[in-house]
């Protein structure tokens, strides 16, 4: 551990305030702590976290436990409503992806007759299994038992 007595006033006329010392960050927060708050950008905000939270005593210090007790309860709230929020959002995305698979759903079942009704008609005008099979993505073993059943009578 090391100990550094230095008069705040004779320090802050020197001006030689680095931003990577500790000594100065410290030094910076007993003499003039707004200045450090609006000098701890985020890429120092992890290098001192324990200045950023003497700062926020500081602040909160300057408020009565009346409005400390107001501004607890507000974020509360917040809190609360972003919470059910979150939980709407998820309960209608869930019914939206319902929503979707059944249409998609039904969609698939429209085209699915359609094609098997255009590979029918193909087989009846002459054209061979395995042609219809790729044209339409069936199975030839598929065809050949519809072909089987509609076509070879």
């Amino acid at each position: 551990m090391e100990w550094f007595f230095v008069e705040l006033g004779k320090w802050r006329k020197l001006g030689n305030f680095s931003i990577t010392s500790r000594r100065d960050v410290w030094l910076s927060f007993l003499s003039n702590p707004e200045m450090l708050d609006t000098m701890l950008t985020t890429e120092y905000e992890n290098e001192y976290k324990e200045a950023r939270k003497a700062l926020r005593l500081i602040d909160r210090a300057k408020y009565t436990p009346e409005q400390l007790w107001d501004m607890e309860r507000n974020a509360d709230e917040l809190y609360f409503a972003w919470e059910a929020m979150k939980m709407d959002i998820d309960e209608a995305t869930k019914e939206g992806e319902a929503k979707g698979k059944a249409i998609g759903k039904s969609a698939g079942i429209v085209e699915g007759q359609q094609l098997l009704l255009s590979a029918l008609n193909d087989l009846k005008l002459g054209k061979s299994i395995n042609d219809v099979a790729l044209l339409y993505n069936f199975e030839v073993s598929f065809l050949e038992t519809l072909y089987n059943q509609f076509f070879s009578k």
